[in-house]
C-alpha cells in the first residue's frame, strides 16, 4: 500500500513539473511576441555599433507635410559635418541652437540630430539651410522615412520538406555556378558580403553568420514568425553541406556573411527613417567592408506603390538624394561596393521608381545592379511575367513560379519556437542574391576590380537567352568568373 501511495505521489509530483514546465515556455513565448511588438511600437531603441549608433525616433513624431506629402520625422535633422569642422566646435553649434546628438554614422560623420519640440517640414528645411549657411554643415535636411517591403510574391511561408531539397537548386545550375566554383575553387581569401533585409533566423543550421546581424528580429508587423530574410541568406549563402540542407551560391570558405534587419529598425509597420535605412548600409559597408550588399526589398511601401501607379512618389523622390550623398560618402572613404537589388514584382511599376533604381549619380549608379526574375518550366527557361520592367533592369536571374526557391526557411515549432525549416518563395528577391554571390566570386578571382567593373562584367556575360525577352538575359556565373579572370591575366 505504501508502494502505491508513493507511487501516486511521484505521479503527481511529475504532472506538477510538466505543468509548471508547459507554462514556463508558454510565458516564453508571450513574453518574446510581446517584447516583439514592444521593440517596434517603443521607439526607444538605440543601436551602437563600433563607434557609430543610431536611436530608433518614437512613431508619435511621425508627421506629413501638407504641401508636399513628405512623410518624415517632426523632431529631427540629418547633418553632415564639415570635414574641416573640429569636433568640439560642431558640438559647441549644436549645444547653442539645442539639438541633440543621438546617432552617427563616423564613417562619413552624418549626425543625427534630435530637437527639442516639434517642426514643420518647412521649418525643418530652414534649420537645415540655416547650418550649411553657417558653415556648420556641408548638407543637412529632415530625417524622411520610406516604406519597406519585401520583393517576395509568396503570402505565406510553406514547408518544403526534406524530399524536396535538392542539394544543387535548379536556379544555381541554371545561372553555370558550377563552373564559377571550379574556377575560383583553390582562392584561399574570403569575401565580406552583406545582406539587408527583414530579420534572419541566426541559428539555422544551414547558415552561418559572421556575427549577429544588427537589429535582428525575426518578427513582423503582426508578431509573427517571418521567412524572407532567412531565405535570401540561405540563396546566397546556405553552408553547402549535403547532410543539412542546400547549397548557397558562395562556397562557405570563401565568404563571411554579415546581416542588418530592417525589422529591428523600423518605426510603424512597414515604415523605416533614412537614418534607419542608412545605418544598415554604413554597418555593412563602411564598419564590415561587405564589398557586395544583397538588397532583396522594395524601397516604398504598399501606400507607395498605389501612389506610384498614379504617377507620383514624393517621398521616394526625396530620398533618392539622400541615398545618392550617402552612398558617395562611402565612396569617397574608399569603401567600395556593389549593391545586387530586386526589381520588384509589380509588373504596372517600371523598376526605376525604387529610390534605389531612380539614382543617376553616375559613381553610385554604375554599382548598383537591379536584378529581374526569372522562371523555369519543362527545361524552359523564360522572364517570369511578374517581373517589374524597364530599362533600369540589368540582367535576370532565377525567381520562379509557384514558389519554387527553395531556401533556408524559419518554421514556428512547439509553442511557436522558432526553429530550422526549408521554405519555398518566388520573386525578385530570390533573384537578387544569385547576383551578389556571382559578384563575390568575380571580386574573388580578382580583389583588384572596382564595383563599377564587376556590374560591368556580370551585365556584359549576361547572355543565357530566355523565351520570351529580347532585351535582359540570364547571369552566367561561370562566364563571369571566367572573363576577371582573363582580364586579370592579360
Amino acid at each position: 500500500a505504501m508502494n502505491e501511495k508513493y507511487k501516486m505521489r511521484l505521479g503527481k509530483f511529475l504532472i506538477l513539473i510538466l505543468a509548471a514546465a508547459g507554462i514556463l515556455w508558454i510565458s516564453m513565448f508571450f513574453l518574446r511576441q510581446y517584447t516583439a511588438r514592444e521593440s517596434v511600437a517603443s521607439g526607444s531603441a538605440r543601436i551602437v555599433y563600433g563607434t557609430s549608433s543610431y536611436t530608433r525616433p518614437d512613431k508619435s513624431h511621425l508627421a506629413t507635410d501638407r504641401e508636399t506629402n513628405i512623410e518624415y520625422i517632426d523632431n529631427e535633422l540629418l547633418a553632415w559635418k564639415r570635414d574641416d569642422m573640429p569636433e568640439n566646435e560642431f558640438k559647441a553649434y549644436l549645444e547653442e541652437h539645442h539639438m541633440e546628438i543621438v546617432g552617427k554614422m563616423s564613417s562619413i560623420s552624418l549626425y543625427q540630430l534630435r530637437l527639442e519640440g516639434t517642426y514643420s517640414y518647412e521649418r525643418l528645411m530652414e534649420l537645415a539651410a540655416q547650418m550649411t549657411e553657417q558653415k556648420a554643415a556641408k548638407s543637412a535636411g529632415p530625417n524622411i522615412t520610406c516604406g519597406i517591403v519585401s520583393g517576395s510574391r509568396s503570402e505565406e511561408n510553406g514547408s518544403a520538406g526534406t524530399e524536396a531539397l535538392e542539394w544543387l537548386p535548379w536556379g544555381l545550375q541554371a545561372v553555370e555556378m558550377e563552373g564559377a566554383w571550379s574556377l575560383t575553387k583553390g582562392i584561399e581569401k574570403k569575401i565580406n558580403v552583406g545582406v539587408l533585409d527583414t530579420g534572419f533566423f541566426t541559428e539555422h543550421e544551414d547558415l552561418v553568420f559572421a556575427e549577429t546581424p544588427l537589429a535582428n528580429s525575426l518578427y513582423d508587423e503582426d508578431g509573427k514568425i517571418e521567412s524572407h530574410g532567412t531565405h535570401v541568406a540561405g540563396i546566397l549563402a546556405a553552408s553547402s553541406d549535403p547532410d543539412k540542407g542546400i547549397c548557397g551560391a558562395i562556397p562557405l570558405d570563401q565568404r563571411n556573411l554579415y546581416g542588418a534587419s530592417v525589422f529591428g529598425m523600423r518605426i510603424d509597420r512597414d515604415r523605416v527613417d533614412f537614418m534607419g535605412l542608412g545605418t544598415a548600409l554604413n554597418y555593412l559597408i563602411a564598419q564590415k567592408n561587405c564589398k557586395v550588399v544583397n538588397l532583396s526589398l522594395i524601397c516604398f511601401g504598399k501606400e507607395e506603390m498605389i501612389k506610384e501607379m498614379n504617377g507620383e512618389n514624393p517621398n521616394g523622390e526625396a530620398l533618392v538624394p539622400r541615398l545618392e550623398e550617402l552612398l558617395e560618402g562611402f565612396l569617397e572613404k574608399g569603401c567600395d561596393f556593389v549593391i545586387c537589388k530586386a526589381a520588384g514584382n509589380q509588373k504596372e511599376v517600371d523598376a526605376s521608381w525604387d529610390p534605389f533604381a531612380a539614382i543617376e549619380s553616375p559613381r553610385v549608379r554604375e554599382r548598383i545592379l537591379v536584378t529581374g526574375a526569372a522562371a523555369g518550366e519543362d527545361g524552359r527557361l523564360f522572364l517570369a511575367d511578374y517581373s517589374s520592367p524597364g530599362q533600369r533592369v540589368d540582367l535576370a536571374a532565377p525567381g520562379g513560379i509557384e514558389d519554387d526557391i527553395i531556401s533556408t526557411g524559419v518554421e514556428p515549432g512547439f509553442f511557436q519556437i522558432p526553429q530550422s525549416g526549408f521554405v519555398g518563395m518566388s520573386g525578385t528577391s530570390m533573384a537578387a542574391p544569385y547576383v551578389s554571390g556571382a559578384a563575390a566570386l568575380v571580386w574573388l578571382a580578382d580583389p583588384e576590380l572596382t564595383g563599377a567593373q564587376v556590374k560591368e562584367i556580370l551585365c556584359d556575360t549576361a547572355d543565357i537567352p530566355l523565351e520570351n525577352c529580347s532585351g535582359r538575359k540570364l547571369l552566367d556565373a561561370a562566364k563571369a568568373v571566367e572573363t576577371a579572370i582573363n582580364e586579370k591575366n592579360k
